[in-house]
């Protein structure tokens, strides 16, 4: 088990419900399914306001757009280290001390160390924002650094991807 992202480019439409299994009735009659006939979900957790840019929920159902990036962040626990490593390269404080009070840090990857290892929605001005940040040769620099790892410089630019598919009027999928 782990982490995958999947970037979703230009989302036309986004619809959401309360039940999960009206999700997957609602998406076949709009059409709005993979090649496998699957609806194509995500999770809006409400434990995070405002980051999936969408109201209503839990349930998010997607409907067209013009592709997908997908990458695997990593088991949850690598996940997890990769994040803290973030927090204190770009935020200078633990992940920690970001959760109790997120509003004392004023950068954009704030948005990422304060969000769910799990599953949940950003939406596309989050997902510029963190876009920005991977896109940063100085930050990537110190990460890879502070990383101490050979995979880290994969890991970003993987992070990458998915974000710039986000921020093209998208949005990013934890799952």
């Amino acid at each position: 088990m782990g982490l995958d992202l999947t970037g979703y480019r230009q989302v036309t439409a986004t619809l959401t419900t309360v039940d999960w299994d009206d999700a997957e009735a609602i998406a076949a009659d709009r059409g709005w399914v993979n090649e496998y006939g699957e609806a194509r979900t995500a999770y809006v957790n409400p434990h995070f306001p405002g980051s999936a840019e969408v109201e209503g929920g839990p349930a998010l159902i997607i409907g067209p757009h013009a592709g997908v990036e997908c990458c695997r962040a990593g088991s949850y626990g690598g996940y997890n280290q990769r994040r803290a490593v973030l927090s204190r390269t770009l935020l200078g404080a633990p992940p920690e001390d970001v959760w109790a009070d997120p509003s004392k840090f004023d950068h954009p990857i704030v948005h990422l160390v304060n969000f769910s290892d799990s599953e949940g929605v950003i939406g596309p001005k989050r997902c510029a924002a963190i876009a920005g940040v991977f896109a940063d040769p100085e930050a990537m620099e110190k990460f890879i650094a502070a990383a101490g790892d050979p995979y880290a410089k994969g890991w970003w630019d993987d992070m990458r991807r998915v974000f710039e598919a986000g921020a093209d009027d998208g949005l990013v999928s934890f799952h």
